[in-house]
């Protein structure tokens, strides 16, 4: 079991992040409300070496949990296996593995720290302590931590930290000033230079990059602090200035624009920030305040699938989603279904414990009684997603999906306005493509005309959703007003609607799209109502892995996968049929050298010509021996009529 699997691995190689802007650039967004928090003060640090998230007191108190409790020893247990493998491999050495990023680098070398230095703390043996050093010193003697990808950095800077605090009474004063110059020299004169120039790709920004690069830095600051006072008060300045405009992109209901995976990675060096205040000067200096916040951990919940997958729209990989942090919240914020949640995610296999699980884990996260009584569906504005399901803990049910929105330039985007994602019968049918090729050509410029838009996972015939008379450009308009104009939930039934007509303004005059769960929560229909500016062309597409047996009239389909059966049946205004093609860019789109179909990938494919106004609806239902024409329902309601005709 690896550590870094743990503690600080992220889901996806790395993370440039961005929101809205005409700048036909990488360069990050601006957010212009950041909510206030206030500057820790030198004078804060009240607490001696170790002062990060563990005391001696706290230690000992850790011990005599793990020995009382089986699940805890055996999640101990595993971390030492980890420790003893590492004490086998050299030192980290200088590699930039795509010649870009030192990331897996510095994110190896956070697993060690943490692995070898809580060992150390547990059980005394020099072996670790030595073992540590080597990795310090190796590490600080680095030319540089590769501050032109500052994530590197970030991630870099937290290593340290916790080998600098947590071994400080071990180490000597020479050692100690190795560690405190290679932190100032690579991690904090860099980070204090960007944030002074404005340069810095994480100044202001919304995204998980300020997270990780403001978080990483800030926890070496608290580590360092008493030693170094004037940049300490410098740095943390500059953190408590950046980590607002962050902040703001929580609000209103915890979602994340980049997706759950992100998600995970930016919360996790937010709460690990917030920890280590908590532990260093007993404030949190108004952070947890920030709108969003409280409801934050509800986004990977409901992201989830029925399984081990999740709804994962942008660059983000399929696996579910849950992190240390969760515990963290849901005590601090007293609200157990997020601890609930990531132990249960723990308890299937999803996720390996590691040290953050043991010291933020509390028995009533067992109860799991509360998961089961989540409502089942939730709408996240600004985001402008709502997923629905049949219930949490039905794997065999429903779950699906749907996307109203894309923020412009952000950058994981995807142009997905529309999309949806479905899952049934423990399977998924409608595919998430996730990420390109992070380092092709263009992939982060964000521009009505950026590059990115030529790559095929990123563009809308990529997604599931529409694409209207296509061409070599961009298929939807990545900077739309499009959003989720009606949502409801029942008892038995939920809709939501979303009006993308913004994203398709060239073409179209009216593009609705509506996503329904009936029939007690055991269909799904997505209906879609289309009026053209003129004549013209329009494709419905759904990506999946199923085998699809196309039906006699092509108006009805079985997808079949893993001995599971779906029937998809298909209404319409205008003379339609299913057809199957291939996932790869229209004969009008620009070639994409570095899409690769994933074994088994298709599309099934609903394609008008000389159109101007289209009415469809697309019925999933189980499948039966039985009679599989007559499972659907044989009408077409106006989506504008779904909230009345539904309640």
């Amino acid at each position: 079991m690896k550590f870094y699997n743990l503690i600080f691995a992220i889901i996806l190689i790395t993370a440039f992040s961005g929101c809205k802007s005409n700048k036909e650039s990488s360069e990050p967004p601006i957010s212009h409300h950041p909510s206030p928090v206030t500057v820790p003060k030198i004078k804060d640090i009240v607490s001696p070496h170790p002062r990060l998230f563990l005391s001696e007191d706290q230690l000992d108190e850790m011990k005599i949990k793990i020995e009382g409790d089986a699940m805890l020893s055996g999640w101990y247990e595993e971390i030492k296996k980890d420790a003893l493998e590492i004490l086998t491999l050299p030192p980290s050495r200088h590699h930039l593995r795509d010649g870009i990023r030192l990331l897996s680098v510095s994110r190896e070398v956070v697993r060690r720290m943490y692995t070898l230095a809580f060992l150390y703390r547990m059980e005394g043996e020099q072996k670790y302590l030595d073992r540590a050093w080597q990795e310090l010193e190796a590490v600080a003697a680095f030319p540089d931590w590769n501050p032109s990808h500052f994530l590197d950095v970030g991630e870099m800077s937290h290593a340290f930290a916790i080998g600098y605090d947590w071994l400080y009474t071990e180490l000597n004063e020479d050692q100690r000033s190795v560690i405190r110059e290679a932190v100032i020299a690579m991690g904090l004169n860099p980070y204090l230079e960007g944030s002074e120039s404005g340069e810095g790709k994480w100044v202001k920004n919304i995204t998980n990059w300020n997270f990780v690069c403001s978080g990483g830095v800030g926890v070496a600051a608290l580590a360092i602090g008493t030693e170094e006072e004037e940049i300490f008060g410098k740095v943390i300045f500059h953190v408590m200035d950046n980590l607002p405009y962050a902040l703001e992109s929580y609000a209103p209901d915890g979602a994340w624009d980049e997706g759950a995976g992100y998600w995970s990675y930016g919360t996790r060096y937010l709460t690990t920030f917030m920890a280590a205040l908590q532990s260093a000067t007993g404030q949190l200096y108004g952070i947890p305040d920030s709108p969003g916040i409280a409801e934050a951990c509800y986004f990977p919940i409901y992201m989830s699938g029925l399984g081990d997958r999740s709804y994962q729209f942008g660059d983000g990989r399929s696996r579910r989603v849950s992190d240390p942090s969760m515990f963290w919240l849901a005590d601090h914020f007293d609200n157990p279904v997020f601890g609930e949640w990531r132990l249960k995610h723990i308890s299937e296999g999803g996720n390996n414990p590691g040290f953050f699980d043991l010291l933020w884990y509390k028995p009533e996260f067992k109860d799991n009684s509360l998961l089961k009584d989540l409502p089942p569906d939730r709408y996240f504005r600004h985001v402008e997603v709502v997923t629905v399901r049949s219930s949490f803990g039905d794997k065999n049910g429903f779950m699906a999906g749907i996307k109203g929105r894309m923020i412009a330039e952000l950058h994981h985007n995807d142009l997905d306005q529309g999309s949806f994602y479905l899952e049934a019968l423990g399977e998924t049918w409608a595919e998430e493509l996730g990420s390109g090729y992070y380092n092709a050509p263009g992939y982060w410029e964000y521009s009505p005309s950026g590059l990115r838009w030529n790559y095929y996972p990123k563009r809308a015939e990529g997604q599931n959703t529409l694409v209207i008379n296509p061409g070599p450009g961009a298929d939807q308009i990545s900077d739309a007003q499009s959003g989720i104009t009606t949502y409801k939930s029942y008892a038995d039934k939920a809709i939501a609607i979303a009006d993308i007509t913004d994203a398709y303004r060239d073409h179209a005059s009216k593009v609705w799209r509506g996503l329904y769960l009936g029939d007690n929560r055991n269909t799904v229909s997505i209906q879609d109502e289309i009026v053209l500016k003129e004549p013209g062309e329009i494709w419905w597409f759904m990506h999946t892995k199923a085998d699809i047996w196309v039906q006699e009239d092509a108006r009805q389909v079985i997808l079949e996968k893993n001995g599971k059966k779906l029937v998809a049946t298909l209404l319409s205004s205008e003379p339609a049929s299913f057809s199957v093609v291939e996932a790869r860019p229209l004969p009008s789109s620009p070639k994409d050298e570095y899409w690769d179909p994933p074994e088994g990938l298709k599309k099934l494919a609903i394609h008008f010509e000389d159109v101007t106004s289209v009415n469809l609806r697309v019925a999933f239902t189980p499948f039966s021996d039985g009679n599989p024409e007559n499972q659907a329902e044989n009408k077409l309601i106006p989506l504008e009529n779904w909230a009345d005709i539904f309640n």
